[in-house]
């Protein structure tokens, strides 16, 4: 694999450029990819269905590390397991276990959820 050292000047390059895209990961590291080409791919149902499961896993997670009391819980968690998961890993599998500790306080909304991915794709075109 071939490495790259950036100038200081470009640290902080995030986002799309010419077909790449480059990403800076929890490590501090920027990698760089090809950038998909996914216009003419159909979804299926189930794939449909995973990735509104994987919205709402990632909108509890945000929800749950934004709260003082449960990202506590969820940073104590990351640390026992020493898997150097961040809480919101943590958060994420948790939720996508079964785990609610957000309970009442988590309202997620599909519908608004499909507007936004709408509204998303036609700005993009």
């Amino acid at each position: 694999m071939a490495k790259v050292e950036l100038h200081p000047l470009f640290e902080g390059l995030r986002g799309r450029f010419e077909g790449l895209v480059f990403r800076l990961a929890h490590n501090g590291k920027t990698s760089i990819y090809i950038s998909p080409d996914m216009s003419r791919v159909k979804w299926s149902a189930a794939q449909i269905a995973q990735r509104e499961r994987f919205a709402e896993a990632s909108a509890y997670a945000k929800a749950a590390i934004a709260d003082p009391q449960i990202r506590a819980i969820y940073e104590r968690m990351s640390m026992e397991r020493k898997n150097n998961k961040r809480p919101y890993d943590m958060a994420l599998s948790d939720y996508s276990n079964g785990n609610n500790l957000l309970g009442d306080k988590f309202h997620w909304n599909v519908e608004l959820w499909r507007a936004q991915k709408q509204s998303r794709r036609r700005k993009g075109r």
